[in-house]
């Protein structure tokens, strides 16, 4: 009788070629997820930030007319959250955004607008692109 001696070198091979396959099948469907969950976040603090609008105009019309509700639109709308988001960079005025880290939000002050920079730009839905600005 023989005695078993392991695997050949072409099993191995078949083996290793169906590893790296699986891998490679599993990093893109990562990659599609992290993107999705980019989109979430998103959204997530968008409809946030239109919530803290609604509630803020709805205080300023109560209190001061018409007035205090043309004042909201010039507020800094990152105050109207209880929590600053942890991806916030801060305030710029016309930044170069190549020079900005991705996957973060930003205030630009020349044209007042919050600002996001997609992480996963390649599977990032842009439906939602003129509010707030999104790039």
């Amino acid at each position: 009788m023989r005695a078993p001696r392991g695997f050949t070198l072409l099993e191995l091979a078949g083996v290793a070629a169906l590893c790296s396959l699986l891998a490679g099948v599993l990093l893109d469907r990562l990659q599609a997820y992290a993107g999705e969950s980019d989109c979430v976040a998103e959204k997530q603090l968008v409809g946030t930030l239109r919530t803290a609008l609604a509630l803020r105009s709805a205080q300023a019309a109560a209190k001061g007319g018409q007035g205090a509700l043309l004042s909201v639109a010039h507020e800094y709308p990152v105050d109207w959250l209880a929590k600053r988001p942890e991806n916030y960079l801060g305030e710029y005025f016309s930044p170069d955004e190549a020079q900005l880290s991705k996957g973060n939000w930003y205030f630009d002050k020349a044209d007042r607008t919050l600002v996001y920079l997609p992480a996963a730009s390649k599977s990032f839905l842009r439906r939602h692109r003129n509010f707030l600005g999104s790039r």
